[in-house]
């Protein structure tokens, strides 16, 4: 599996999580095994151009973690691109687009899903930062804005278009947050009808129960998986391509030799 110019060597992608998958975890993940690129919190675009040292700790990381991706999040295609540009000098392999986050304080800045409103402006922030960097560039995005407009597949297509080297999509709209179902006949349709580029499919809990199946019932071998909020309840990215089977020993056997021993 490849993006742009850099090999994935597992189709498993631990997702960037605000106030989690900073460098400490994400080294964690791949001491693990099985972990085939990291992502990390999403970093301010306007913060990385000016230079803000808080802005700038998060986007750092190891050469432990490589392959790295750094995502970074905006509305303004100029600050995007001289962003990117940060984002290459800082030796990233991959710059990451957010165009998906739902929290109020980033969408009204014309950032993160806000930016699914407007595919022709989200398109034109991924050609001007194609423009800028060498590197590959790749969109993380939604449903769509709410149920009355799930334009993920025309999205997708817009941004392979403008210059994007791969795509993620997380079934659930801005509208419904974390909550509820995600739709993966959309997810499915995307990965189909929607991209030619490399696709990533992202998953929260019970990821330990559809890892395998969902993979392998996909008719192309490029797809991936981003990992979530399922890293929560995992102990490696490589535990989650085998489901874990329950206890067989019933309560009562487990008493019997605690009283008489092994």
């Amino acid at each position: 599996m490849k993006i742009g110019s850099v090999q994935l060597a597992s189709p498993f992608v631990v997702a960037p999580m605000a106030g989690m998958t900073d460098s400490a975890f994400r080294r964690l993940v791949k001491r693990h095994g099985g972990c085939g690129l990291v992502v990390t919190e999403m970093v301010s675009s306007e913060g990385l151009v000016r230079g803000i040292d808080r802005t700038l700790e998060y986007a750092e990381y190891t050469e432990e973690e490589r392959p790295v991706s750094i995502q970074i999040f905006g509305g303004d295609p100029e600050k995007m691109a001289a962003a990117a540009q940060v984002v290459e000098g800082l030796g990233a392999d991959i710059v990451d687009v957010n165009m998906g986050c739902p929290v109020p304080k980033i969408a009204k800045h014309n950032a993160g899903c806000s930016l699914m409103r407007e595919p022709e402006h989200a398109a034109t922030v991924i050609n001007a930062m194609a423009k800028a960097v060498k590197i590959p560039i790749t969109v993380k995005m939604r449903a769509g804005w709410n149920d009355r407009s799930r334009n993920a597949a025309d999205l997708a297509r817009r941004v392979q278009d403008a210059g994007a080297a791969a795509v993620t999509i997380h079934g659930r709209t801005a509208e419904q947050s974390y909550s509820g179902s995600a739709d993966w006949t959309l997810v499915s349709d995307v990965e189909t009808h929607g991209t030619t580029v490399p696709f990533t499919a992202s998953r929260s809990p019970p990821i330990l129960h559809v890892t395998r199946p969902w993979t392998s019932s996909r008719p192309r071998t490029t797809t991936n998986l981003h990992l979530a909020r399922a890293r929560r309840v995992s102990r490696g990215t490589s535990r989650l391509s085998r489901k874990r089977q329950p206890c067989s020993t019933s309560v009562a056997e487990r008493a019997a030799t605690l009283q008489t021993g092994p």
